[in-house]
């Protein structure tokens, strides 16, 4: 599988074959294959050439591993026992799945424990260390998301801001979610939001990071000392109104606004520069 998503790779970049783009400016996707399962799902632009050098790839590809036989089907039917014909705002696809669990969960006779909040805890605390299921799979999509917001070069990556423009994990952290988005997207939102008090900024020139909004120093969300000071003053409200243009912190304003014990920790930090974007921690 692997040599042909090469030569699919080859055909794309000599302009033999044409996939599909999310927008004009993102690459173009013309497969996605499983190495794990063997599956592949073919994008391609809806024409008679494009087809054709599809059908004879696949032809060739056949010939020389000798995988063939593959039957026509109106529905793609499931993939390691989930459907795969979603159309990314229903969930009824996957009932059929729930009623199965909830059937064998029902023929069990039941055996009573204790709470499961406290099963869940560590044996250490007085639990058995069962996971929580949706704490597991909310940390495992989440791990996803962090996986793309971290490695932009990736395809993933590149396709996600392509469709939720470059500030996604951003908006994800506050909950800015809206109805056309995926089933899928719409999950790593709700993965990045529920997981959003783990989140620390990283300063590079602060031009995106809200004094009195973001963790960004010491141990939680700080504010600024407002009460001692004249009304006329104006309070700094990004990063950057408290670093100079050479990047350095402007000491004085920094001990005006904030105790000294949280001064202290803010000149400690070393800023970037305005050449870089600030980022997650």
């Amino acid at each position: 599988m692997e040599v042909f998503s090469r030569r699919l790779d080859h055909l794309q970049v000599s302009g033999s074959l044409k996939g599909i783009k999310v927008s004009r400016s993102r690459p173009t996707i013309s497969h996605l294959i499983s190495f794990f399962a063997d599956d592949v799902l073919f994008f391609l632009k809806a024409d008679i050439e494009n087809f054709g050098v599809m059908k004879s790839t696949i032809d060739q590809f056949c010939n020389l591993s000798g995988e063939m036989g593959v039957k026509d089907n109106e529905k793609m039917g499931t993939y390691l026992g989930c459907p795969i014909d979603v159309d990314g705002r229903s969930t009824g696809v996957f009932q059929e799945i729930v009623g199965k669990i909830a059937s064998k969960l029902s023929s069990w006779k039941p055996i009573y424990w204790r709470k499961t909040s406290l099963l869940e805890n560590h044996k250490h605390d007085g639990g058995i260390g069962l996971w929580n299921l949706k704490s597991l799979n909310q940390a495992l999509v989440f791990k996803q998301a962090w996986r793309m917001h971290s490695n932009q070069q990736l395809n993933v990556s590149k396709i996600f801001r392509a469709k939720y423009k470059d500030d996604w994990f951003d908006k994800g952290r506050r909950g800015e979610m809206n109805t056309s988005m995926s089933w899928g997207a719409r999950s790593i939102f709700k993965s990045i939001y529920h997981l959003r008090e783990g989140l620390k900024r990283t300063i590079a020139y602060g031009k995106s990071i809200k004094v009195e909004h973001d963790w960004w120093v010491t141990d939680k969300v700080i504010k600024c000392k407002n009460n001692q000071l004249p009304s006329t003053e104006q309070k700094p409200i990004f990063i950057s109104d408290l670093i100079d243009e050479h990047g350095k912190w402007k000491a004085g304003l920094v001990c005006k606004w904030f105790s000294p014990v949280i001064a202290k920790h803010i000149l400690a930090i070393h800023p970037g520069n305005q050449l870089q974007s600030d980022g997650w921690d």
